[in-house]
């Protein structure tokens, strides 16, 4: 929508080349058809000599989300953070399980704290426009070292063979 004001005196305004209604409180114009990236907005309006006053108004139509380009991070880590980096676009913010990144132009990096076991992690990066875009990734988080359990043969045990079978269970 756009709206102004006009001199007492106007006869005609015209938006892009469309008379448009207006009062001597102003005007409010609903443009339609505009097209993603730069729009011109001419306005123009005349008094009953014809005498011609114009502003030309460029808006910039944005109705795309963002990319967010990353390195895949790891499915498993044993260490308690983890650095999220990346890039958007240029202009953007993100935000990584809820706290803003860091920003450098177009670049991201952030660190986020894990916790035994699965974690979600959430990047969002919004435009200037409004538009978002989300990606979710989980990480595992495994400090815990494996431990083993019934393991044949016994410590020290003395063979008369080249062969040996061990056996044991993981955990």
């Amino acid at each position: 929508v756009i709206e102004g004001a006009l001199a007492h005196d106007t006869n005609l305004l015209l938006v892009n080349g469309v008379e448009a209604e207006y009062d001597i409180q102003g005007f409010s114009y609903r443009l339609e058809g505009l097209t993603q990236g730069n729009n011109r907005i001419l306005i123009e309006a005349f008094d009953r000599t014809g005498t011609r006053a114009f502003s030309i108004i460029n808006v910039f139509v944005d109705t795309l989300p963002p990319s967010i380009d990353m390195a895949r991070p790891p499915r498993y880590t044993n260490r308690e953070q983890l650095e999220v980096s990346g890039s958007t676009e240029v202009g953007a913010t993100v935000s990584v399980n809820g706290a803003m990144a860091t920003m450098t132009g177009g670049n991201f990096i952030s660190t986020v704290d894990l916790y035994q076991g699965r974690n979600n992690i959430s990047i969002v990066s919004t435009d200037e426009a409004g538009n978002s875009r989300t990606l979710y990734y989980d990480v595992i988080l495994d400090t815990e070292k494996p431990t083993f359990e019934m393991i044949t043969p016994l410590d020290r045990t003395v063979f008369q063979t080249i062969v040996v079978n061990i056996n044991g269970e993981i955990y």
